[in-house]
């Protein structure tokens, strides 16, 4: 057992103060602690610093104590120190003083010093009492430093003489990389606490940054649903033989059904406006959140690079309206097993080069790019349906409804009009999974309500159908079905003169915008948001759109959209995987939680938050999810590895893979939770008020400006 004492002669100050940017001094906690055993001897000192008088006060001590000591640092926020105290995990005794004194270079440390006189808590108190001094000091320094909360940072030095003969010869590297990792902390906006569990871009939405109205909603969703995924999604149904009005029922039952799962999905980010990584703890855990988590940022990552890849492909289209032998100009270095030349990567690169701006904008900013994007996209959409139909000459759409199309009848439709459906499902699949981080931008729940329960389906029907539509009335021009857009106009582009070129410029133009206006918004700033919850002390959204971004290259996604066949295994595989965590998500508000949150214990990372569970994780969520996964799996399998034969039930199971998911997760989740109960957040849920008062209280207070999460962090230390 160490016990804590003063030791004799300390080898630095045991008075080192740190000015912050307004040239006040912060309140370090004084002076040094020896922990002393019959083996070594450590020394541990803290204070109360945060913004740049950290390193300052890292690099003194380095420099004072040279190279025989080792220097090991831990940023905590003040919640943790205090708990970390009153369980023994840290025992030391610390001097206090009175406010510091006035520094005359910012950048000078500085005596803390009380009236001229230096005070002390003496050793033999109890560690209640230096508890109870440290929360007073705490108060005192907070008020001091104009209530921007502040961190304890704790140092414990160890001599390198009490531990081997020779001092070790990676002192150098890892202070180097302390140093290193402090320069890459970000500056937490807001006056948010540099907490593991909270930071400004997971906080809950105060008022000021809750803009989106129901109009904001209506034209996110018409320039997520009007974009080449959507029109593809269609399409593709006929690449693969079915009749036109069989590919539009799937394409009006899927989208009718995904409606339905994104309004009930965004409920607890339009009422309590959180989003989907704070959403999910609890429904996996505080710890176990980071599964489901993890699964979107993979997910993010691979789709940034489809939308990518398409996005590419419109540059490519540009390029070569403007020069037809863009090919010749620029020639292909890259094997034909790559399924991409180097004309098309290149095209890829530029578009990536011209998305980084817009991912820099915040979420809440976005909604004048929304309205300019919606409306080229959508008469975009309009011409180039308008323009197909009077390629069919004087019958127009009536010849596009009688032609039946190449190729024989398709084996099976029914089925395949079944994975037509699911793949409408699984292409917004991610976007109902993680609808909470835009829901909670709302102004008012109404607003997220209105604006996508009519938006939603409207626009991606539309969308689709004029996908249906074009590529119908297209292929007996061009003996082919173009199901994506970049290679129709590139056809247009084969076939026609001048104006077709010029027309192609502008169209492709057109779809760039588009595939921006899905694609930052719906992946680089949905992994941003992920990233940040993961790691708040390094990461806020802006950077974790940006490595989102870079590691899209990755994925290969060329790969994804080679046949009609590979998109729409692709598109329907997420749904394998999302359609049980979607369950998961909506039978927790609904059922298991009854739509009241304690929303404080979302962001407390320890045993007193009900959503602590088991050692921080759900496993009831887990089994549930498992449940759902697995019965998909082996017709999954075969679909994708198509030297893999499985009984034609799998196979229809996997073709219903999204409900089938959805209902057995649901089910399992909230049957686990009625036979073994989690005992502290049955205590809650049954004895609080009801939802709607709940909801009430917890929206008057944010809109008064009391931020209960912080507020709690403080009150409990």
């Amino acid at each position: 057992m160490m016990q804590a004492i003063w030791p004799s002669e300390p080898p630095f100050p045991p008075t080192i103060a740190i000015s912050d940017c307004s040239g006040q001094a912060s309140a370090p906690i004084r002076g040094t602690a020896g922990c002393q055993s019959h083996q070594r001897e450590v020394m541990v000192m803290a204070e109360l610093a945060d913004g740049e008088g950290v390193p300052l006060l890292y690099e003194n001590l380095a420099r004072r104590l040279g190279p025989s000591w080792a220097i090991s640092r831990t940023s905590l926020p003040i919640k943790a120190m205090f708990s970390m105290l009153q369980t023994g995990l840290v025992q030391a005794s610390s001097p206090f003083g009175g406010p510091p004194s006035r520094a005359t270079r910012p950048s000078e440390p500085v005596a803390f010093r009380g009236n001229g006189r230096t005070k002390s808590i003496s050793t033999a108190l109890g560690i209640e009492e230096v508890v109870s001094r440290l929360k007073a000091w705490v108060i005192q320094s907070s008020i001091i430093a104009r209530g921007q909360p502040a961190q304890v940072v704790i140092y414990v030095l160890k001599p390198y003489s009490k531990l081997s003969p020779q001092p070790s010869p990676n002192y150098s590297w890892i202070a180097e990389m302390n140093r290193i990792l402090k320069k890459l902390e970000i500056e937490h906006e807001g006056g948010t606490l540099p907490d593991p569990w909270i930071n400004f871009d997971i906080k809950p939405i105060e008022a000021g940054r809750r803009t989106w109205s129901a109009w904001t909603f209506t034209t996110y969703w018409v320039l997520i649903n009007s974009n080449i995924s959507s029109y593809m999604t269609g399409s593709s149904l006929i690449a693969l033989g079915l009749p036109w009005w069989q590919a539009i029922i799937a394409i009006v039952i899927g989208n009718l059904l995904a409606a339905v799962f994104v309004v009930l999905n965004s409920l607890p980010g339009a009422y309590y406006h959180l989003g989907f990584p704070v959403v999910n703890r609890y429904v996996w855990g505080m710890y176990g959140s980071q599964f489901v988590i993890w699964n979107r940022i993979f997910l993010s990552i691979v789709w940034y690079g489809f939308q990518a890849y398409i996005g590419g492909q419109c540059v490519y289209v540009c390029l070569k309206a403007i020069w037809p032998s863009l090919e010749q100009r620029i020639p292909n270095h890259l094997s034909p097993s790559t399924g991409i030349t180097t004309a098309q990567f290149v095209s890829y690169i530029i578009f990536m080069v011209i998305s980084l701006p817009v991912a820099y904008i915040r979420p809440h900013n976005l909604r004048m790019f929304f309205y300019i994007s919606a409306s080229v996209i959508v008469v975009f959409e309009f011409v180039l349906l308008v323009w197909a139909l009077a390629t069919m000459g004087p019958a127009g759409f009536g010849s596009t409804i009688s032609g039946g199309g190449p190729g024989e009848p398709v084996k099976d439709a029914g089925w395949l009009v079944v994975f037509g459906i699911i793949s409408t499902i699984g292409a917004i699949s991610a976007g109902i999974l993680n609808q909470n981080d835009y829901a909670r931008f709302a102004r008012k729940p109404r607003d997220a309500v209105l604006g996508q329960v009519i938006s939603f389906p409207i626009s991606s029907i539309i969308c689709s159908v004029i996908g249906v539509l074009v590529t119908a009335a297209t292929q007996k021009r061009f003996g082919e079905a173009h199901w994506d857009l970049p290679s129709l106009i590139g056809a247009i582009i084969d076939h026609g003169g001048s104006r077709s070129r010029a027309a192609a410029f502008f169209a492709g133009g057109a779809l760039v915008i588009s595939q921006i206006g899905v694609n930052i918004p719906g992946n680089a700033l949905s992994g941003g948001f992920d990233l940040a919850a993961t790691f708040p002390k390094y990461i806020n959204i802006r950077r974790g759109a940006y490595i989102t971004i870079a590691l899209s290259i990755a994925c290969n996604p060329w790969k994804l959209v080679s046949t009609a066949t590979i998109f729409l295994s692709v598109l329907s595989s997420y749904a394998v995987f999302l359609g049980p965590m979607t369950g998961l998500m909506i039978s927790a508000w609904f059922i298991v939680h009854r739509r009241k949150l304690k929303v404080e214990d979302l962001y407390t990372g320890n045993r007193t938050s009900i959503y602590w569970f088991s050692h921080g994780f759900n496993w009831r969520a887990f089994i549930a999810w498992i449940c759902g996964t697995v019965p998909s799996l082996p017709g999954f399998i075969a679909t994708v590895n198509t030297d893999v034969h499985v009984p034609v039930g799998f196979t229809r199971i996997y073709q219903l893979c999204f409900l089938v998911g959805f209902l057995i997760s649901a089910f399992v989740y909230s049957g686990m939770h009625l036979l073994v109960p989690d005992r502290k957040l049955q205590e809650y849920v049954s004895t609080a008020a009801s939802s709607a008062v709940l909801i009430r209280d917890y929206r008057d207070s944010i809109d008064r400006g009391q931020d209960l999460v912080e507020n709690k962090i403080l009150s409990d230390a």
